[in-house]
């Protein structure tokens, strides 16, 4: 078992198809790659802005 094997199961079932235009793949993976990027923008913010938010330390 390859490690990425863990938190991608099914990449091997991965094909060109599934990132065709309008497919539900392209669609969902669309999607997480939307949600992946605005935690990052709340976790980059949380950082930089965590003393004007909680006050200091």
């Amino acid at each position: 078992m390859e490690p990425f094997e863990a938190l991608f199961p099914n990449l091997d079932k991965v094909s060109r198809s599934s990132f065709r235009k309008g497919s539900l793949s392209r669609r969902r993976t669309t999607i997480a790659a939307i949600v992946l990027g605005l935690v990052l923008i709340v976790v980059i913010g949380l950082i930089l802005f965590s003393d004007t938010i909680f006050g200091p330390l």
